[in-house]
């Protein structure tokens, strides 16, 4: 556990124009059976074969960040047509 609370640390320091923002993070530990958990988190595609999942007590790990309109594919395409756009302007001069 202290590895993610470093590791969550580390990312909210991160500021960058191609990463995701972290605002913030907190651990939760609940005293819900397994079986309670799926049934709340049936739908939102959560991995309950983790290892954070025991019988006794669950440690739920919440991650604020930045909402993102674009899916990393629709940045890469983005930066791959800029930089196809300035080798074209660069040629152009050179000519």
């Amino acid at each position: 556990m202290l590895k993610i609370c470093k590791e969550s640390k580390l990312i909210k320091r991160l500021k960058s124009g191609y990463v995701v923002e972290h605002f913030d993070s907190w651990i939760e530990e609940s005293s819900l059976k397994f079986e309670d958990l799926m049934k709340t988190y049936s739908s939102s595609g959560i991995s309950y074969s983790h290892s954070i999942f025991d019988l006794r007590n669950t440690v739920i790990l919440h991650i604020q960040m930045e909402f993102c309109c674009q899916t990393l594919r629709e940045v890469m395409k983005h930066l791959l047509n800029e930089i196809n756009e300035n080798n074209s302007q660069i040629i152009k001069t050179l000519c």
